[in-house]
């Protein structure tokens, strides 16, 4: 038989599930709650045990593991400590484990911000720009506002040397002020940012979006206007600030594998384990249909590499008309799959493609000559800031 599998480069861990002590008002992931109704979720040894196991057994020489919720830090430092003491114990000669970890930072004191220094652990922090708009929607469970409390985070992580990104929710209050986002997250020491576009539906009317969701036309001025930001803050060639969807696209522009999922031809080369082993195709889908199996009785690699995962991922280079005559094609491959789901025109492409038409339209001319600039410097491939630590 034919083994078509492939080793694992990463995985995408929910430790404590849908759990979170926020209750962001634009979550996607709360409702996840429902799959595994009743009790808290938290991840146990032996799942862990199996999880680090198999996915070391089957891994690449560089294997990344990216803790995401609702809220990993629920489980505590102990329990990270556990992951980097099984890393070692179960990886091959040579081989190395990649951590990040994607937080809202209100668990994270001094000695957890010094465990995750002295582990090299790459951390992502959900704030979205000043007070009033980061504090519009992402509230605690008594409907707090939590920004002083990322803040503080976020001084913590910087003081003991964390390797640190923003993960920045792209919402309706966004529009306008990406301005200000970018200044305040300077301001505080961030020079990493990744932007997240929020493209909910209404509950109450799946035919409209949500109102804290970004209309695709405004998105389009969102990106460009932080581009002229991004280009305007260069020096000696490279960027100072640096933004994980621009530099993930100059990767395309000199002819380099685009190391960002929704840029690529195709998906589907990680997988999400729930914190009960269960593996589903993606962060966006976990949903019945998408179970792959679980860690507890099956191999990764032959779950990455099976026919249910082998055509989620093809599903994403199967696109009609007007995408297959589009000149921008090659640079966006159709956006991810969700934000299919998401067009509300009923096209079957990306709800954000005129976003991109307009974008590659204002932008397209400035990345070609950044590519030209760094072919003709001819150094190592180019390393998006501060890596992905969210699909």
């Amino acid at each position: 038989m034919r083994d078509d599998s492939r080793p694992i480069t990463g995985v995408l861990v929910k430790p404590a599930g849908a759990d979170c002590n926020l209750r962001c008002r634009y979550c996607f992931y709360l409702k996840k709650k429902d799959l595994y109704p009743g009790g808290r979720r938290r991840m146990s040894r032996g799942v862990l045990e199996a999880l680090i196991r198999r996915t070391m057994d089957g891994g690449a020489a560089v294997v990344s593991f990216c803790w995401q919720g609702g809220e990993p830090s629920l489980m505590k430092q102990r329990f990270f400590e556990d992951v980097v003491s099984r890393q070692r114990r179960f990886a091959r000669p040579g081989q190395v484990a990649v951590n990040s970890l994607q937080t809202n930072g209100l668990l994270l004191d001094d000695a957890f911000c010094g465990f995750l220094a002295r582990e090299r652990f790459l951390v992502g922090i959900s704030i979205d720009g000043p007070r009033d708009l980061h504090d519009r929607y992402r509230r605690t469970p008594g409907d707090r506002p939590s920004f002083d409390r990322v803040a503080a985070a976020v001084r913590a992580l910087l003081r003991h040397g964390v390797d640190t990104n923003a993960l920045v929710m792209v919402t309706d209050r966004t529009v306008g002020r990406v301005g200000e986002v970018w200044s305040s997250l300077r301001a505080m020491g961030l020079r990493h940012l990744q932007l997240i576009p929020c493209l909910e539906l209404d509950p109450s009317d799946p035919s409209r979006l949500a109102g804290h969701s970004v209309r695709p036309d405004e998105y389009g001025d969102v990106l460009c206007e932080l581009f002229d930001l991004w280009v305007a803050d260069f020096s000696g060639g490279a960027p100072a600030t640096f933004v994980r969807w621009f530099e993930a696209l100059l990767f395309g522009y000199v002819d380099l594998p685009v190391p960002l999922c929704e840029l690529c031809p195709v998906c589907g080369a990680e997988v999400v384990v729930e914190h009960n082993g269960d593996v589903y195709s993606c962060d966006f889908f976990v949903t019945p249909e998408h179970l792959l199996g679980n860690v507890l009785r099956d191999d990764l690699r032959t779950l990455l590499a099976n026919e249910a995962q082998r055509s989620f991922g093809a599903r994403k280079a199967r696109l009609g008309e007007p995408c297959t005559s589009c000149p921008w094609i090659r640079r966006c491959h159709g956006g991810c799959p969700k934000d299919r789901d998401r067009d509300l025109g009923d096209h079957g492409r990306t709800a954000f493609c005129g976003a991109y038409r307009r974008f590659f339209e204002h932008a397209d001319g400035t990345l070609r000559r950044l590519a030209d600039d760094w072919r003709r410097r001819s150094p190592p491939p180019p390393r998006p800031g501060g890596r992905e630590v969210t699909p």
